[in-house]
């Protein structure tokens, strides 16, 4: 499989907004499109991002990460994003409190994350902080661990 850039496919399920039966076989439309970009180039999946086990995928939690969440006291800390939750809407986002995130910078610095109740289950998805970054995993299978994490 290989991305074509530019290229989108969306489908449309008739239905609700059309006042018509919903029938949710979701697909009563396919349309190609093409020639078109994201608005955001961030967003544009055709642009690969960084393979696993890159170092630019380990975050030492002592530097500033440029377009990256924050923590409560604004420092970066190299997630770029959170899982949504059933709680999230087009104006408020409630799956990221940065009120819940503290850097430590000390050393190669540390995160700490304070949760709270919730879950990303499909019958709940109300989870907070679930931090989450982009890369780009055609290259091949993989698992990665930080080298810290690791048991010898």
């Amino acid at each position: 499989m290989a991305l074509i850039p530019n290229t989108w496919i969306a489908t449309h399920d008739l239905g609700n907004t059309e006042g018509g039966f919903k029938n949710y076989d979701y697909n009563d439309h396919v349309y190609l499109l093409k020639n078109a970009k994201p608005e955001s180039a961030a967003l544009d999946p055709s642009v690969g991002g960084l393979f696993p086990g890159s170092p630019g995928l380990v975050f030492d939690f002592n530097k500033t990460y440029t377009g990256s969440l924050s923590d409560k006291d604004g420092q970066t800390i190299g997630f770029t994003s959170t899982q949504l939750n059933n709680n999230d809407t087009f104006k408020t986002k409630t799956s990221y409190s940065p009120t819940l995130l503290d850097i430590d910078s000390s050393g190669l610095g540390t995160l700490s994350v304070t949760t709270t109740t919730g879950s990303n289950g499909a019958s709940d998805n109300t989870l907070v902080n679930g931090l989450q970054t982009t890369f780009d995993g055609r290259a091949a299978k993989s698992i990665y661990q930080h080298p810290a994490c690791r048991s010898t």
